[in-house]
């Protein structure tokens, strides 16, 4: 019974040890996972921001199409204006003389 004494106080003191390095594996996992879900967190907001962005540009390129149309509608119309002016001047001209 001796010399069984100092192999159960070994295993107790090893048990203790194990114990103990658990504690520290769970700590060292809740820190773990606090941060993967701050991680999570940052990239889901990123996310958000990122189709946020992606629309904003949608809409300043569908912006940009409308700009272009209307500056070219304007561009005929000036041109048409100044087509009629012409032949108004040649009217008018014929008149005069």
């Amino acid at each position: 019974m001796d010399a069984a004494l100092p192999q159960v106080k070994a295993g107790v003191t090893a048990a203790e040890d194990a114990a103990e390095s658990l504690r520290q594996i769970k700590v060292s996992s809740e820190s773990t996972l606090n941060r993967i879900r701050e991680v999570a967190s940052a990239t889901k907001e990123q996310s958000v921001a990122s189709t946020s962005i992606a629309q904003r540009v949608e809409q300043i390129a569908q912006m940009v199409e409308e700009t272009s149309a209307s500056m070219k509608s304007t561009a005929e119309t000036s041109s048409d204006l100044k087509q009629l002016a012409s032949e108004l001047t040649v009217m008018v001209n014929r008149f005069r003389c």
